[in-house]
């Protein structure tokens, strides 16, 4: 049976995982001020702004939530208990959708 690998080895892991947080969050944040201040900001009225509503979804469900969900996979998932796949799931299920109330009307 193979031993445990020594804790000096992965003592880096969580310090990645919280950057990796760091920089999902400075996207997000970076897109909405994107959108929000340079391209006129976002409206729900059939406007061309109705499009900026859009970058910022996609930002926010497939780059952020969906990254979110594969460090839980590895943090959570790795235990072996059903925790990691009871917060995995909701968190896949939530990145997918985002995309679906920019379309225009």
């Amino acid at each position: 049976m193979d031993a445990p690998a020594p804790r000096a080895a992965r003592s880096g892991f969580p310090w990645l995982v919280g950057a990796s947080q760091l920089v999902g969050l400075a996207a997000v944040v970076l897109t909405g001020v994107w959108m929000g201040h340079y391209r006129g900001g976002f409206a729900w009225d059939g406007s061309a702004r109705q499009f900026n509503v859009h970058p910022l979804c996609m930002v926010l469900g497939l780059v952020f939530l969906q990254g979110d969900g594969e460090s839980l996979r590895f943090t959570a998932g790795q235990s072996g208990k059903p925790t990691g796949s009871c917060l995995l799931s909701p968190d896949h299920q939530g990145a997918t959708p985002l995309g679906a109330p920019t379309r225009g009307t």
